[in-house]
């Protein structure tokens, strides 16, 4: 951010669209995974959402926002994983 208010960052960068609270949007909808009774209707919402997520960052056109994105849901969704891996942790599911 600091680059580019200077003018240091390449056009590509000052030109990003960047909006920051989609980040942490991704990051608790990631962790929010965990949330999901356990088997494949978690295995396939994650797998969802990553797919979702990644589907930009492989495209042709991609920025430096749509991997913010990717990052922060696995963020959220590493999180969620870590939940899952305490011993004795008794967090809400959604029936």
């Amino acid at each position: 951010m600091y680059g580019a208010l200077r003018g240091r960052a390449d056009s590509a960068t000052r030109r990003a669209l960047d909006v920051g609270t989609s980040y942490g949007f991704n990051a608790v909808l990631g962790a929010l995974t965990s949330a999901l009774p356990r088997g494949a209707v978690r295995t396939a919402a994650r797998a969802g959402l990553l797919a979702l997520a990644a589907a930009p960052v492989l495209k042709r056109g991609r920025t430096f926002t749509d991997a913010g994105h990717l990052a922060a849901l696995g963020i959220g969704m590493g999180v969620s994983l870590a939940l899952d891996c305490l011993p004795g942790t008794k967090h809400q599911k959604i029936a």
